[in-house]
């Protein structure tokens, strides 16, 4: 009877995962990071809506932040901000009908720019700066003595 021998694994484990992916693009934050996401999912699932000569997708804050996981001030003070500053993402208030809504567009050839390889987004999370990325001065509140 001959030898078993063992298959080797074709699966490889360790590769981000779609959040981690967003997390990545937003900037490392998390709160941008779970926006992004949900904007993402959207822009796969849902018709757009067509306005300035973009595709859109809309709805109102308090929902944007409820589908998310983030409360409202999360939103307003955190992830918002943070992805306004992305170069891929367009954030506008308009109204639809009488209603006043958050309308957001995703560029997807600028968002492929930005999505970094997975040996970069490792050394990004761990807290790497690369040129872009760096913390602004003053952004941790405690001083250590000197």
């Amino acid at each position: 009877m001959g030898k078993k021998t063992k298959k080797a694994k074709t699966t490889t484990y360790g590769n981000p995962g779609a959040y981690a992916m967003a997390r990545n693009q937003a900037g490392c934050d998390w709160a941008a990071g779970l926006l992004l996401y949900r904007l993402k999912f959207r822009w796969g699932q849902q018709t757009k809506l067509k306005r300035h000569n973009k595709e859109w997708v809309a709805m109102s804050r308090s929902d944007w932040a409820k589908e998310a996981g983030l409360s409202e001030s999360e939103m307003k003070n955190r992830a918002l901000p943070k992805l306004r500053e992305c170069q891929f993402v367009t954030i506008r208030q308009m109204k639809l009908g009488a209603v006043k809504l958050l309308w957001m567009s995703l560029d997807l050839a600028k968002l492929h720019e930005w999505t970094k390889d997975d040996e970069t987004h490792q050394m990004l999370l761990n807290g790497a700066t690369f040129p872009g990325y760096e913390k602004p001065p003053g952004n941790y509140p405690y001083k250590q003595a000197e």
